[in-house]
């Protein structure tokens, strides 16, 4: 349960150096070197010469170089690394919402009995990485009896993408009833909520921002007393660039976790001003190229645990 009382702490941490737990035990100090130097120089070819090269190996690997944009198995893949080896996770019951479970839809009895059986139900906390086409956010919703409230952290401009949140909030207040068995979203009736697939559409792909941009919610817009229980955080980080924004959802979930930030978060949405939240900590110079690089080393290794070698770039030491 989260804390009833208003807390105290009035602003954030500083931002942790990132380090992927056991990662760097896992390969040696040559082998780290070559990953840096394939990364800094963007050489494809390493995974092109790879007996295990494929185009979806290559192309999951290749899209975390410097300039492209990450999807959701690598947001998936390195939160669930990352939070399966943390020494100390919050005192909150967290639960990661797959941002592809959208594309379950047609088996939704099924999975969300299988979901109940697992424990999944009942959770403090539910995170959702979504991707608005082309764009990622984060939505944390604080499950709480009374005072339940949905955040959303847009690192891009929040007017850019604003229009899209209600239909994305109508989606997760779906799942959230369907799968995980929520009570408390009295505010978002499943009966108001119709999903149709969209005339033109093609077979549901395996990427989230495809699958959801498939589904036409029927009921998309929010009243006020909808509105009341939907936090933007205007002070989250903002990208500087078009292509970070999946790096800032899985920076912002990490973030939060390590410093057990929820309590925080959930006061300030219930009893703060909306628009005097205290900002996030400023990232230091070059933080997220260091953070995308520890994200490509760590899904590079753990992708090596299925067969790709690290000793097909002759000459690095």
């Amino acid at each position: 349960m989260l804390g009833s009382k208003p807390i105290l702490q009035s602003s954030f941490p500083p931002i942790p150096v990132i380090i992927a737990p056991k990662i760097h035990a896992m390969i040696t100090k040559k082998e780290m070197n070559q990953l840096h130097c394939v990364y800094e120089t963007s050489q494809t070819e390493y995974f092109h010469k790879s007996a295990y090269s494929s185009s979806d190996t290559d192309h999951y690997l290749t899209c975390l170089f410097p300039n492209k944009s990450i999807n959701d198995e690598h947001i998936t893949g390195f939160w669930m690394h990352y939070y399966s080896n943390l020494e100390r996770h919050s005192s909150k019951s967290i639960q990661f919402v797959n941002p592809l479970l959208i594309n379950g839809t047609s088996n939704e009895h099924a999975t969300c009995a299988s979901y109940a059986r697992q424990g999944y139900h009942g959770k403090d906390v539910y995170i959702f990485p979504v991707n608005s086409p082309g764009h990622w956010f984060l939505i944390i919703y604080f499950n709480q009896p009374k005072e339940n409230q949905f955040l959303i952290l847009e690192s891009l401009n929040i007017h850019h993408h604003q229009h899209a949140f209600p239909k994305y909030i109508w989606i997760f207040a779906w799942i959230l009833q369907k799968y995980f068995g929520v009570k408390n979203l009295d505010a978002f009736p499943l009966d108001k909520v119709t999903f149709r697939r969209n005339h033109n559409s093609t077979k549901a792909s395996n990427t989230s921002w495809q699958a959801l941009s498939e589904i036409r919610v029927i009921c998309d817009k929010l009243e006020p007393h909808q509105k009341q229980r939907i936090n933007i955080w205007d002070t989250y980080w903002q990208q500087t660039n078009g292509h970070d924004c999946g790096l800032y959802v899985l920076l912002a979930m990490i973030y939060i976790e390590t410093f057990d930030l929820y309590d925080m978060l959930y006061q300030c949405c219930c009893h703060s001003e909306k628009s005097n939240y205290p900002p996030f900590p400023q990232l230091p110079t070059n933080y997220m190229q260091a953070f995308r690089r520890e994200v490509f080393i760590t899904l590079t290794v753990l992708m090596q645990k299925q067969g790709i070698p690290f000793d097909i770039i002759p000459g690095q030491d």
